[in-house]
């Protein structure tokens, strides 16, 4: 197989993981709170920080409406990840790319977690995860190696 048509299936593969979690938060939300509404994990934090006590942030509605809109927020960034992953030769922007595509990368990672701790540590979750990381590191990877052979063939 051909570098070509392995970076196409990069390309495709990074472009249905994005397009799929995209989907999943914009109508079914994100497992966020397995993390921000753990009690044990966030009363030092939450009390500590702000003048809420737990009780008054974990009914709090403008608490919940900010998870929502995080949520809706992380949507927009896997949407536009996918779009990045599937016209990634055309579009120029090198470091646009790098930096979207990254930070999908970190709010999967963050969602990996908050789902591994929601399912009570199942360490299966996280070979998932590893599988669905895999494309747009590759794509990054890629997107590096590239930089440097072109680097090479100008010197």
């Amino acid at each position: 197989m051909n570098k070509l048509k392995i970076i196409w299936l990069v390309k495709i593969c990074a472009f249905t993981v994005f397009l799929g979690r995209a989907y999943q938060l914009y109508f079914f939300g994100a497992p966020f709170r397995a993390i921000l509404w753990d009690e044990s994990l966030l009363t030092p934090i939450v009390e500590g920080l702000s003048n809420y006590s737990w009780q008054e942030y974990a009914t709090s509605s403008r608490v919940n409406i900010w998870i929502d809109g995080f949520t809706k927020f992380c949507s927009f960034i896997f949407l536009l990840a996918a779009i990045i992953s599937l016209f990634w030769d055309k579009i120029g922007y090198r470091r646009l790319k790098q930096i979207i595509i990254s930070l999908a990368l970190l709010v999967l990672l963050v969602i990996g977690i908050c789902m591994v701790k929601d399912k009570n540590y199942e360490y299966l979750l996280i070979f998932e995860l590893f599988i669905q990381l895999a494309a747009p590191v590759l794509l990054l990877w890629n997107e590096g190696l590239d930089k440097i052979e072109s680097n090479k063939v100008v010197n």
